[in-house]
């Protein structure tokens, strides 16, 4: 996750298949981030999580 930099394929928006491609990768980050949180807080690593990713 902290490789991860900005909105996915930035330079190739306006071809619709990429446009969705791009929305599909941002979902799928959003989804890892959530999943992080909630096992760190399972693991009681709740100081961690006051940090951003």
């Amino acid at each position: 996750m902290a490789l991860w930099r900005d909105k996915p394929l930035a330079d190739v928006t306006g071809m619709t298949w990429l446009d969705d491609q791009a929305e599909r990768l941002a979902v799928l980050r959003l989804d890892a981030v959530e999943a992080l949180n909630e096992a760190g807080l399972a693991l009681g690593e709740h100081a961690r999580l006051g940090r951003v990713l």
